[in-house]
C-alpha cells in the first residue's frame, strides 16, 4: 500500500510537536485574517490548536473547548493528506471560516458539556447538518470565498496565496496588506 504523505500548508499554519502529539497554530497573517472574516477576537484566533482526529467525519472538523480562549478545532483526515486538502491552504482557510464561528456559539454556554448537547440537539431536531448555527457558521466561509474574489478581481488570481507565501514580506506587511483588502474590498 502507497504511503500516505502526511501535509499542512506551512503558510498559514505553525508546528507543534510531533507524531500522535502534533498540533497546529495560525501564523499571525492567517490568524488575522481569519479573526476578520469570522469577527472571532484575534487573541482567541491565535491561541485554536488544531489536530488530526480519526473520529471526525471525512472533509469535516469539529470545534471544541473548556474556555472561549482555548479552543480547540479537531480536523479529520483528509486536511492533512497530500492526495486531499493536506497542501490547499485555501481549503483550510475556508473550512477555518466556518468552524472560528464556533466559538462565537461556546462563548453563549457556561460549560463545554451544555454546547454539546445543545448542538446534538440542533442536529437531532433538524434531522441533518443544516441546522440555523451551522448556517451561520458557513457565512464565515462564504466571506472568505467573496474576500478571495475580490481580491483575484482586482489583484489577479492567486494574490491572497502568493500574499500569504510571499518571503520578501514580514507579517507585520502581510496584516497591512490584507486590513487593506478589508478596509476597501468589503
Amino acid at each position: 500500500m502507497k504511503e500516505i504523505f502526511k501535509a499542512y500548508p506551512d503558510a498559514i499554519l505553525n508546528r507543534h510537536g510531533r507524531g500522535r502529539r502534533q498540533s497546529f497554530t495560525f501564523r499571525l497573517p492567517a490568524a488575522y485574517l481569519l479573526s476578520r472574516i469570522s469577527g472571532t477576537d484575534f487573541d482567541k484566533v491565535r491561541a485554536v490548536r488544531m489536530t488530526k482526529a480519526w473520529w471526525v467525519y471525512p472533509w469535516y472538523a469539529i470545534t471544541l473547548g473548556r474556555h472561549t480562549d482555548s479552543m480547540h478545532i479537531y480536523m479529520s483526515k483528509a486536511y492533512f493528506d497530500s492526495r486531499k486538502l493536506g497542501n490547499n491552504a485555501e481549503a483550510w482557510l475556508a473550512q477555518m471560516s466556518h468552524e472560528l464561528i464556533h466559538i462565537q456559539h461556546r462563548e453563549v454556554f457556561s460549560n463545554q458539556l451544555f454546547y454539546i448537547l445543545s448542538f446534538a440537539w440542533d442536529y437531532i431536531r433538524h434531522f441533518s447538518h443544516d441546522t440555523p448555527r451551522e448556517r451561520e457558521a458557513d457565512q464565515g466561509t462564504e466571506r472568505f470565498y467573496e474576500l478571495r474574489r475580490r481580491v483575484n478581481h482586482i489583484f489577479g488570481n492567486g494574490t491572497l496565496m502568493r500574499t500569504l507565501n510571499s518571503p520578501s514580506l514580514s507579517d507585520d506587511e502581510k496584516i497591512e496588506i490584507i486590513k487593506g483588502w478589508f478596509d476597501n474590498l468589503l
